[in-house]
């Protein structure tokens, strides 16, 4: 079976260069992998420091950079992990995220972080999103297997 084919997204202008060795996110196949996203500026400062629903905000904008690189939108979103301080906040920031999201209902999963990658952070949100917004009748064995040929070639971590 022939690889998937895939692509490096790079948000330019309006978001900082990643803090590591790696890209704001991956196309593959069908499939887009995006980095953590941050509430950080073009020069690496954070935002609101100290006001979770401002950084939420900020993080789900620059996630929103992130997928119209690859012109997609919230609605393609499959997966949507946000790592946080604590996450006992996170009834303050599920209408942000619920505001971008629309009626899209993605697979979720909430995450304590110990050490944010930039000290001020409250919280990074990664990301899946799927072309089209999800699989068609009869394919799902198809994309499934595009994107584990994709991702044993190459691995996305978050900043």
């Amino acid at each position: 079976m022939a690889a998937a084919p895939r692509r490096e997204i790079r948000v330019d202008r309006e978001m900082m260069e990643p803090l590591s060795h790696h890209t704001d996110a991956v196309l593959c196949g069908d499939f887009l992998y995006l980095s953590g996203a941050a509430p950080l500026d073009t020069a690496a400062n954070v935002i609101a420091p100290g006001d979770l629903v401002k950084q939420c905000e900020a993080t789900c904008h620059n996630t929103d950079l992130m997928l119209q690189a690859a012109d997609m939108s919230f609605k393609d979103i499959a997966h949507f992990k946000i790592l946080m301080e604590d996450v006992i906040y996170w009834p303050l920031i599920e209408p942000v995220c619920r505001s971008y999201l629309g009626e899209v209902r993605p697979s979720s999963t909430r995450v304590g972080m110990g050490h944010p990658a930039v000290p001020g952070m409250l919280l990074e949100i990664k990301a899946t999103a799927v072309v089209g917004g999800g699989c068609k009748t009869g394919d799902r064995r198809d994309r499934r297997s595009a994107a584990k040929t994709c991702m044993t070639r190459s691995v996305t971590t978050s900043m």
